[in-house]
């Protein structure tokens, strides 16, 4: 014969069961409906063990003294949200069901959600979801983390990114990265038209410092807005930078003259920081160049020759007339140095070089070719391959010379950003490579 549950224990039981469910009805708030008001940041933190497996001083400093915390052991496997207000004071929230008093000792309680903070002044008052629906949404998701940048001019300085920048975070440990997806939208209007620039990565330095692929065949039409959105940014003063000093040495205008070029798929990088080089299609690259050196022997004694390096033959500049004498006779060897560019066809392609040092270690069997690699040296350089509208590759030398005064950069290896500009978005990724706490510079 079946033992009966006593009726006490029953009724025990399913009185512990409606409290429990009861709480979850009518006392389950959302942490981000208590976000302060002024809020420009925040962000949905689904995995921050997966964080903590990178190792990298830059994770250390921001997340090391929160290892030491007693209440962090309630983190790797519970979602938590980060904010961050106008004065940005910090805030992590965390719903920690009926369990959330016993922590009421490390910021303030509201129901089932937890608060702690950098702002003594902060009072737990709802309402934010309603009148930020939209921008909470964007929380839903996959990923390690998810994002909501409010104000990304606050963090990125440039001017014209639009209201809101928002993606999803992944921990790549394999290769010690973070994997950043983004979207925004589209403050320049129409999709970009595809262009073909990945077959002239074949030809392209292997050991390249700094990788630009332009894949958009209407650059020149969206190009002004594309300068307004980043013209306040390192990198585009080092670009500023480099077209002063091409335009001094050459006379070539590289904004206005090279639109073309960028139009019809080329590829520009430099190795050893500013030793400048391009791949591009042939036939478009003679038209333009051609182009560029009639506008070039108009205003100046100069003309465009074909000559011949130790065996090579290269076209570059040379001097003509009386002052070509002069300069010949007199300042052979300074001229010599400054004869540039040089550039010559290899198949369907054509070779552009800034220096004939340059062309010359090319041309000495330097190893080219940039393919897709999984291997964890090369995987961040790798992506450029990838079909996008605008690709960008920098090593931790180009880093450390474009972003000088930018400590956070000094962690990172490798740096991969890629942008597709569709019709109401522009979409891409940010891919980081990580210096280990214990990586040599030459093990890069």
């Amino acid at each position: 014969m079946k033992k009966k549950i006593p009726g006490v224990a029953l009724t025990l039981i399913l009185l512990i069961l409606l409290t429990i469910g009861a709480y979850y009805l009518f006392n389950r708030r959302s942490a981000p409906d208590f976000f302060p008001q002024d809020t420009v940041a925040f962000a949905k933190v689904r995995s921050f063990k997966s964080f903590l497996k990178l190792d990298s001083p830059l994770v250390d400093r921001y997340a090391g003294e929160f290892k030491s915390k007693k209440w962090i052991r309630w983190l790797p496997g519970k979602d938590f949200y980060l904010a961050l207000d106008q004065d940005k004071n910090t805030y992590i929230f965390i719903e920690l069901s009926f369990l959330a008093p016993l922590f009421s000792s490390l910021g303030p309680v509201e129901g089932n959600v937890l608060c702690i903070t950098t702002n003594k002044d902060y009072v737990m008052t709802g309402g934010y979801i309603g009148s930020h629906r939209e921008e909470t949404g964007k929380l839903k998701g996959g990923g390690d983390a998810r994002f909501v940048l409010k104000r990304p001019e606050m963090f990125l300085k440039e001017e014209e990114l639009g209201e809101a920048l928002w993606g999803e975070v992944n921990v790549l440990s394999r290769h010690n990265a973070l994997k950043i997806s983004y979207h925004m939208k589209n403050p320049i209007g129409d999709a970009a038209q595809q262009a073909r620039a990945e077959k002239c990565l074949a030809l392209v330095p292997s050991d390249s410092d700094f990788i630009l692929k332009v894949n958009m065949a209407d650059f020149e039409a969206h190009y002004a807005r594309i300068r307004k959105m980043f013209q306040r940014s390192a990198l585009f003063q080092k670009f500023m930078e480099t077209r002063r000093k091409i335009y001094e040495k050459t006379g070539i205008d590289i904004e206005k003259q090279i639109m073309p070029l960028l139009e019809a798929g080329a590829v520009i990088g430099a190795r050893d920081v500013d030793d400048y080089f391009a791949v591009m299609e042939k036939e478009t690259g003679l038209k333009e160049m051609g182009r560029i050196a009639g506008e070039l022997e108009k205003r100046y004694p100069v003309e465009f020759r074909e000559d011949d390096f130790d065996g090579l033959r290269a076209w570059t500049v040379d001097v003509t007339g009386i002052a070509g004498l002069i300069v010949k006779n007199l300042f052979k060897e300074k001229w010599e140095e400054m004869k540039r560019p040089f550039y010559y066809a290899r198949g369907d392609f054509l070779l552009f070089f800034d220096s004939l040092h340059s062309l010359k270690i090319y041309n000495r069997g330097l190893e080219t070719g940039i393919l897709p690699s999984s291997r964890a040296g090369d995987f961040v350089r790798g992506l450029i391959y990838r079909s996008s509208h605008i690709s960008l590759y920098m090593d931790s030398l180009y880093l450390n010379e474009v972003y000088k005064n930018e400590g956070v950069y000094a962690n990172f290896s490798r740096l991969f950003f890629s942008a597709d500009f569709n019709r109401d978005t522009i979409d891409g990724e940010v891919v980081i490579k990580l210096k280990r706490n214990s990586q040599l510079e030459e093990d890069l």
